[in-house]
């Protein structure tokens, strides 16, 4: 079974038997393996960001991503693509 899988079965133990239990296995497991969302991608992004500058001075989040609107395209469509790459790789990990 995959991780989405395993980890459908675990949460629908926990659910009252209200609902279908294979629908809300098909919905979890939906749900844990879409496509990441442009949302994520540019989180994703934000975080290898600030994982990846280095500053005298201690930032914060908000620090980092008000620094990210400041930053080239390029360099962000660069991040960006990263960050998908990342997350791409983690939903293929829990879906096999």
């Amino acid at each position: 079974m995959s991780i989405a899988t395993d980890e459908a079965e675990e949460k629908i133990e926990r659910i009252p038997c209200i609902y279908n239990s294979d629908d809300l296995r098909k919905a979890y497991v939906a749900g844990r393996t879409a496509e990441p969302t442009e949302g994520e991608i540019e989180a994703g992004a934000i975080a290898i960001f600030s994982r990846l500058t280095t500053s005298a001075h201690h930032m914060s989040h908000d620090d980092y991503v008000a620094a990210w609107h400041c930053i080239a395209p390029e360099q962000r469509e660069e991040f960006m693509a990263q960050s998908k790459a990342v997350l791409e790789a983690a939903r293929k990990a829990v879906s096999e």
